[in-house]
């Protein structure tokens, strides 16, 4: 899954910087509805291991 994420990353990474704007704004406004969509509303959900919170 980590690899899968990271070259998803980098070939939206490698799009952008092709400096097109209307590629720009399609990957900001998908990742914007998809974090809209998926995100989830329940606090108790998100699990932070270090109590801390500063690494």
């Amino acid at each position: 899954m980590f690899g899968v994420n990271s070259a998803i990353g980098y070939m939206l990474m490698l799009a952008v910087k092709s400096f097109n704007d209307g590629m720009f704004v399609a990957v900001v406004a998908g990742l914007s509805a998809g974090y809209l969509v998926f995100r989830s509303y329940d606090p108790d959900v998100v699990v932070v291991d270090n109590p801390c919170a500063c690494a």
